[in-house]
C-alpha cells in the first residue's frame, strides 16, 4: 500500500478534496499566501511518502525532489484543472492588479514547461485540459476524471422555462479566463432581438472590473451566492452560457444542466465534452461573436414546449455527474495510474 500525500491550497478544491480522501491521501496544506510562504512550507513536507499528489503546487514539489527533500523514489502526480496549461500554450495571462492582459513571462513560462515535464504522472480534470497537457508534455501517464454536483438540490430542481433569461456563474477578476468580456459584448445583441431578455452574473471579485466597463442594460452582477439563492436565479431562467477560455471544465456548467437549464459554451470549455452528448450546436466557436449571437437568439426564441423538450435532454445527461459514481472513478483511475508508475517494482 502506498503512503499519499496530497499537497494542496488551504482549502483545496472541494471536488479535490473528496479526490484525495477517496484513496486515503493525508493532506498537507500551502496555505494561499505568496511564494515565498508556499515555497517555505513546501520544504518542510514530510519525507516519507511514496506519492505526492499535487493540486496544481507541481512546481514546488518537482523542487523539493531536486533537492532530496523528498524521496528521490517517490513519485509526483499532478492533478491539472486550472488555466495555466491554456495560459502558457496561447502566451497570454492576465494581470490581477492592471486588470489587464499580458504576454506570459518567458522565463517563468520556460520553467513551468519544464517542471510540467518532470512530473511522474497527472490527472487531467477532463478530456479539454488532457489535449492541453499533450502539447506540453505528450508523454506523461496520463488518467482523466471529472468534476461532480455534489449537491442534491440541483438534481431535485427543474426549471419552468417560462423566462428568457440568461445566467452565467464564475468568480473575478480575471475576465478573459471566465469570459465575460465575451457575454458582455454579446448581450447587448442578443437584447435587441429578445428585449425581456436579462443576464444574470453569479459570483465575486467583479467590482473593479465593472468599474472600468461599459455595463449594458439589462445585465445584472450580482455577486456571491449560496446554492439556494443559485437556483432561485437558474428558475428565472432559460438558458445558462459559459465563454470561458481555458477554463479546463467548469462545474457550474453541470449544475445547470441539472436543473434542466440548457447551456450554450465556447469550444475553449471543458464541460463542451458533456454538452456535446446532447447536441454539438450549443458548442460555439469563441471567435465567432456573430455566430454565438445568432445561437443564442434561435434557442430563446423558441416555444416554451421545445425548450422543455431540450431541458429533459440537458438534465438527463447531467444525471451521469452525480457523487457516488465520480468518486468511483476517481479511485479506479488514480489506482491504474499508480500501478503504471510501479509497474517496474512488480
Amino acid at each position: 500500500m502506498k503512503k499519499i500525500l496530497f499537497v494542496c491550497g488551504s482549502p483545496p478544491h472541494p471536488t479535490h478534496k473528496l479526490f484525495a480522501e477517496s484513496v486515503g491521501a493525508d493532506f498537507y496544506y500551502c496555505g494561499s499566501g505568496g511564494v515565498k510562504e508556499v515555497f517555505s512550507k513546501l520544504l518542510k513536507m514530510p519525507r516519507e511518502y511514496d506519492i505526492y499528489f499535487t493540486e496544481g503546487l507541481f512546481t514546488f514539489a518537482v523542487l523539493s525532489k531536486w533537492i532530496g527533500r523528498i524521496k528521490k523514489s517517490s513519485k509526483i502526480v499532478n492533478l491539472f484543472s486550472d488555466p495555466r496549461l491554456y495560459q502558457i500554450i496561447n502566451n497570454i495571462k492576465f494581470n490581477s492588479r492592471s486588470l489587464k492582459l499580458k504576454k506570459y513571462n518567458f522565463l517563468k513560462k520556460f520553467f513551468i514547461k519544464c517542471f510540467i515535464k518532470k512530473v511522474d504522472g497527472a490527472i487531467c480534470v477532463g478530456k479539454y485540459e488532457r489535449s492541453l497537457l499533450e502539447k506540453v508534455n505528450p508523454v506523461v501517464p496520463t488518467k482523466v476524471v471529472y468534476p461532480l454536483i455534489d449537491r442534491g438540490e440541483f438534481f431535485n430542481t427543474s426549471v419552468r422555462m417560462d423566462k428568457n433569461n440568461i445566467t452565467f456563474i464564475g468568480n473575478g477578476p480575471d475576465y478573459y479566463y471566465k469570459g465575460v468580456d465575451y457575454i458582455l459584448e454579446l448581450f447587448e445583441k442578443v437584447k435587441s432581438e429578445v428585449p425581456k431578455t436579462e443576464l444574470f452574473i453569479i459570483g465575486k471579485d467583479w467590482e473593479n472590473y465593472q468599474k472600468n466597463v461599459i455595463v449594458p442594460e439589462g445585465i445584472n452582477f450580482l455577486g456571491k451566492k449560496n446554492a439556494k439563492e443559485i437556483i432561485s436565479f437558474f428558475e428565472k431562467s432559460s438558458l445558462y452560457c459559459h465563454f470561458g477560455r481555458g477554463e479546463a471544465f467548469g462545474v457550474t456548467v453541470l449544475e445547470a444542466m441539472a436543473t434542466g437549464l440548457p447551456v450554450i459554451l465556447s469550444n475553449e470549455t471543458g464541460a463542451k465534452e458533456v454538452v456535446n452528448q446532447v447536441d454539438k450546436n450549443y458548442i460555439v466557436e469563441i471567435e465567432d461573436i456573430e455566430g454565438t449571437v445568432s445561437k443564442i437568439v434561435n434557442y430563446l426564441k423558441k416555444s416554451k414546449q421545445d425548450k422543455i423538450k431540450i431541458s429533459k435532454q440537458f438534465k438527463k445527461i447531467a444525471e451521469s455527474y452525480q457523487k457516488r459514481d465520480l468518486i468511483k472513478l476517481f479511485k479506479s483511475e488514480f489506482n491504474q495510474l499508480v500501478k503504471e508508475l510501479y509497474k517496474d517494482e512488480n
